[in-house]
């Protein structure tokens, strides 16, 4: 078999390439592809674990992921300084003054009231139709929380601290020493 060589054919990197970037993890497929393609489709498992794991192929696939990496790093660094001439180009980098900015409301959207309020002003008030349907999601979703309770007859119970003072078992216990 030519894959059994001591040298990486152009094929054989092309199929690794094709594992890397293209993500195939089907090394049977892989063998086959890098062996001109068998006409059957049949191949013996352990000339495929053979080939995987054979000097030349894994010298390779490191080769290609360094490759990759310095690929992704680069990419990475150019997007990072598309970005930052983006926003110089732009002027978004220019401060406002303090009174421009509006006032921040002091709502407490914890309260389920407020936070209803809210998603129905974001929805009067959008001009993005996803924005609007990912507002009536969250209605949605927490008006059936609320039903799925009501159902249950689950009631939430707060518990508050007592003083010493307050408590039963103080109480009693003081009664018995008194007497």
């Amino acid at each position: 078999m030519g894959l059994q060589g001591k040298n990486i054919s152009e094929r054989e990197k092309a199929v690794l390439y094709y594992h890397i970037f293209g993500g195939v993890t089907d090394w049977n497929l892989l063998y086959l592809l890098a062996d001109n393609g068998k006409e059957n489709g049949v191949t013996n498992p352990s000339l495929v674990s053979k080939w995987k794991h054979s000097e030349k192929v894994e010298n390779a696939l490191n080769e290609i992921r360094q490759k990759w990496a310095l690929i992704t790093a680069e990419y990475q660094e150019k997007g990072k300084d598309i970005a930052r001439a983006e926003i110089i180009e732009k002027g978004d980098n220019k401060r406002t003054k303090t009174a421009d900015k509006k006032p921040i409301s002091e709502i407490d959207y914890t309260n389920p009231i407020n936070q209803t309020k809210k998603l129905n002003e974001l929805i009067n008030n959008a001009t993005d139709q996803n924005e609007v349907l990912d507002a009536l999601k969250v209605i949605i979703s927490s008006q059936r929380a609320d039903k799925e309770s009501a159902k249950q007859g689950r009631q939430v119970r707060a518990y508050i601290p007592i003083n010493c003072t307050d408590c039963p078992l103080y109480q009693d216990i003081k009664q018995k020493n008194l007497k």
